[in-house]
């Protein structure tokens, strides 16, 4: 099974990020999100005091209720870039948004949504909805991924050539390889997400996914470039690689 969809999702992905083309039906294996980028907003780290533990309780109770209705399947901060916190909806964009537009935090200006549709591996957030009402999500245990992005780089251009079918035979080997070590455990187009063109969820350590990324022959070429920042959504969010 879990050959089949690193397949899958190899497919997917090349054939998304290789034509600039976004994928709108997910192929088996995969499924619609929509992932939520929060970035700090017009107020960030204004508050303080008891203001700010006031508002951090709110923000963490609103997640909480928002996994618990369905709305969220991961949630969790992340670090080392832009980007402040990762959520994953199962809605669509604009469902999506307005949940984002909901919590307190985003409401106070501390922090901004930015909203895109994805096409990721099946089974994000399964159980969730049973361990966050067991307890808090603050009071799960949590684990540590590694976030990439992938974007056009300055070589990129939607043309078929004879060298760029081998580059993206190349990149779709890779991806294949990288699934089945058992660090890549989750990866996808984004849907109409203009310039972003995919994003890849690592299980290791920020170190070990630079290294695995770094062979992808479109990256080598400039045709993409990509950003990491670490995630710590709660443990068993996002399912667990397995090695063949």
């Amino acid at each position: 099974m879990r050959t089949i969809v690193a397949v899958t999702m190899v497919t997917a992905m090349t054939v998304a990020i290789a034509t600039g083309r976004p994928l709108q039906d997910p192929p088996p294996g995969m499924a619609r999100y929509s992932v939520v980028l929060l970035k700090a907003g017009p107020k960030w780290q204004s508050h303080s005091g008891d203001e700010r533990t006031r508002l951090l309780k709110a923000h963490l109770a609103y997640f909480r209720e928002r996994v618990i209705d369905g709305g969220l399947v991961a949630v969790g901060p992340a670090s080392g870039g832009e980007v402040i916190g990762i959520l994953i909806s199962p809605g669509t964009v604009e469902q999506a948004t307005a949940l984002a537009n909901g919590d307190p935090a985003v409401k106070a200006g501390e922090l901004v949504p930015v909203v895109y549709g994805w096409l990721g591996t099946a089974g994000i957030g399964a159980g969730y909805v049973e361990r966050a009402k067991a307890k808090p999500l603050e009071d799960l245990p949590f684990d540590s991924l590694q976030f990439a992005i992938l974007t056009r780089g300055p070589n990129y251009s939607p043309d078929t050539t004879p060298e760029i079918e081998i580059l993206q035979a190349g990149h779709m080997e890779h991806i294949g390889a990288m699934a089945r070590s058992g660090r890549l455990v989750s990866a996808g187009p984004f849907i109409d997400g203009g310039s972003l063109r995919g994003l890849f969820i690592f299980r290791c350590t920020p170190e070990e996914a630079r290294e695995a990324a770094s062979g992808d022959p479109m990256l080598k070429a400039g045709r993409l470039v990509i950003e990491f920042v670490t995630w710590t959504p709660n443990v068993d969010v996002i399912p667990a690689g397995k090695k063949e």
